[in-house]
């Protein structure tokens, strides 16, 4: 199969995550998320070349693998649900599904026939005479992969990157939570409220942090933190943003010891100047 040259973009998620971020340290950024999609891990080499001293500005935001390679994680994520999304959608139409069985030589080749044309429809008549010993007891089929809605891609990847979590929109219970919530009338826009009040809320108690996982969240409790209000917390800061914070104090702490630095210089050479004219 070619290379999937498109990706789901979503935008919310790209502003949130670049708060803070210079125009030349998005674009750095960006450059790298390209150059990982296109190329797959980085060496420390090859992202170099790209963007330079930039580098330590915005290394926060990709991890190391086994072999010491940078990747981000999110993208990662997003480029595998497309595949495994795409390839579905070939198997369906093709007609490759959990349906389809190989040929046996004993099997009439219009009932085979059958069966690849019908695709998801089950030929009841197959393979009736071919062994008077096989069982009644019809064989259990593995459950077809469920396709995963944007709305469920989208929740879910706003809650692991506020809560710094890794969860997968493709696990089935997560899709159930999420789902029956949406089939409610609940929107997108009221998923990501509520993962900002209860990670406010719980994200630094260690007792409490536990529970900002999808089952908790977007239970039976779920309306009720949807009008829970908000004015009482303030969203402590996210892991990205904390080291953004944290990087910004040691740049202006690093500035005001050079400035001191050079205003102790400077000091000194008029003392020396007012010393000469003396003698």
């Amino acid at each position: 199969m070619a290379k999937d040259p498109a990706l789901l973009w979503y935008p919310a998620d790209w502003i949130s995550g670049t708060q803070g971020m210079t125009f030349e340290e998005k674009g750095a950024y960006m450059e790298l998320l390209m150059m990982q999609f296109n190329r797959g891990h980085m060496t420390t080499r090859m992202i170099g070349q790209v963007v330079g001293q930039l580098w330590d500005n915005i290394k926060d935001k990709f991890i190391q693998d086994e072999n010491g390679l940078w990747f981000n994680k999110r993208l990662e994520l997003e480029q595998q649900l497309r595949k495994n999304y795409i390839a579905s959608r070939i198997n369906n139409k093709t007609g490759r599904n959990q349906h389809t069985k190989k040929r046996s030589y004993d099997q009439p080749y219009e009932q085979e026939l059958t069966s690849t044309m019908t695709g998801h429809m089950v030929n009841e008549n197959i393979n009736v005479n071919t062994n008077t010993n096989i069982s009644s007891n019809k064989t259990k089929r593995k459950k077809e992969p469920s396709i995963i809605s944007p709305d469920v891609l989208e929740i879910v990847g706003y809650l692991n990157a506020v809560c710094g979590t890794a969860y997968r929109p493709e696990t089935e219970d997560t899709q159930k939570h999420i789902n029956k919530r949406l089939n409610s009338g609940f929107t997108v826009a009221q998923f990501k409220d509520v993962i900002d009040k209860k990670f406010a809320e719980w994200g630094n108690d260690p007792y409490w942090s536990k529970y900002l996982r999808p089952d908790t969240l977007f239970g039976t409790k779920f309306e009720i933190y949807v009008n829970q209000p908000n004015t009482t917390y303030t969203r402590p800061l996210t892991i990205e943003e904390r080291n953004r914070e944290l990087f910004n104090k040691w740049q202006r702490e690093d500035l005001e010891h050079d400035q001191a630095r050079d205003g102790q210089d400077t000091g000194g050479n008029v003392l020396k100047l007012y010393a000469a004219d003396d003698g």
